[in-house]
């Protein structure tokens, strides 16, 4: 399943981190999960969130490039779970690239960033 973007993956970690935010942050605080291709899984907290992809703290930092599935609360109500790439690590947090995310999922999150908070 996460072998389909590695090739995809490798091109963007090779962008540098000054031109990769192309989108707003918004502010969140969710529980969520990274399972890496290893099926390793790990709690994590989510704290702000794009279009683009997402911000997590977590006890276990993963290496730049690597492709996990992300699982996280959008609200009380609703979930996501996708494909991402870790593309910065530093201290006890990560900054994930969400990778091939369907129409849907798409709808779902633009539904929840039009409610939350900006980071500015």
């Amino acid at each position: 399943m996460l072998s389909h973007f590695s090739h995809q993956a490798q091109r963007l970690s090779q962008i540098p981190p000054s031109e990769r935010r192309g989108h707003q942050r918004f502010e969140m605080h969710s529980e969520a999960l990274l399972i890496d291709n290893d099926w390793q899984t790990q709690s994590c907290r989510c704290t702000d969130i794009s279009r683009g992809g997402a911000c997590v703290f977590a006890t276990h930092l993963l290496k730049p490039g690597k492709l996990v599935e992300l699982w996280f609360e959008l609200s009380g109500s609703s979930s996501m779970e996708c494909e991402a790439e870790i593309v910065r690590r530093e201290r006890d947090r990560m900054g994930l690239r969400f990778l091939g995310m369907d129409l849907e999922q798409m709808r779902e999150l633009e539904r929840y960033l039009a409610s939350a908070q900006r980071l500015d």
